[in-house]
């Protein structure tokens, strides 16, 4: 999150009525709080918690930002582009490339470049139509990749999967345990 505060430092350089929304809580915001004030972006970058309703902010935003360090399949990201905000994200193993479609629902950029992020901020807001778009595309994207259909018919093959794995080691454990055929 501190590369999202630091990299916006640039954008309010060039555009100076950006803002930026930090949504959650957690123990670093003690620390996000200092580096807000020490970049003096009190009136840009607002920490504002936790919310019930994460899809209506998304609807909102003109995009959202990914700066972790890893990803499961993320379900912000998920939740933004569901929600037609497109995504800002570093380049991070599971989830952010199963997901963006690079220049087309959102940005996938070069894994802790906050130059890189700042630009693509800054892209952001001044081709806000274009912005729009991407959010538009990105729906669309969630809509047919990842309908509940789809989700079910994932979760049915995980637990198969799991499933004859499993059977699979027992039977290898059997065999060497019993000197018997693999049942």
């Amino acid at each position: 999150i501190d590369h999202s505060i630091k990299a916006f430092k640039k954008v309010v350089n060039r555009i100076p009525k950006a803002k930026l929304e930090i949504w959650g809580l957690g123990v670093e915001e003690p620390n996000l709080r200092k580096l807000i004030k020490e970049l003096d972006l009190q009136n840009h970058v607002f920490l504002k918690g936790y919310t019930n309703d994460p899809g209506k902010l998304y609807q909102k935003a003109l995009f959202s930002v990914v700066t972790s360090k890893s990803e499961g399949f993320s379900l912000g990201i998920l939740e933004s582009m569901s929600n037609g905000s497109p995504m800002i994200s570093y380049d991070i193993n599971y989830g952010p490339r199963d997901l963006i479609i690079n220049e087309e629902t959102g940005f996938i950029i070069e894994n802790g470049n906050i130059d890189q992020l700042s630009e693509k901020m800054i892209w952001m807001f001044e081709n806000k139509k274009a912005a729009l778009n991407m959010g538009k595309k990105a729906v669309k994207d969630m809509k047919e990749r990842l309908n509940e259909q789809q989700y079910i018919d994932n979760w049915v093959h995980t637990i198969e999967t799991a499933v004859k794995n499993k059977k699979a080691k027992l039977g290898v454990y059997a065999y060497k345990r019993l000197n018997r055929t693999v049942f």
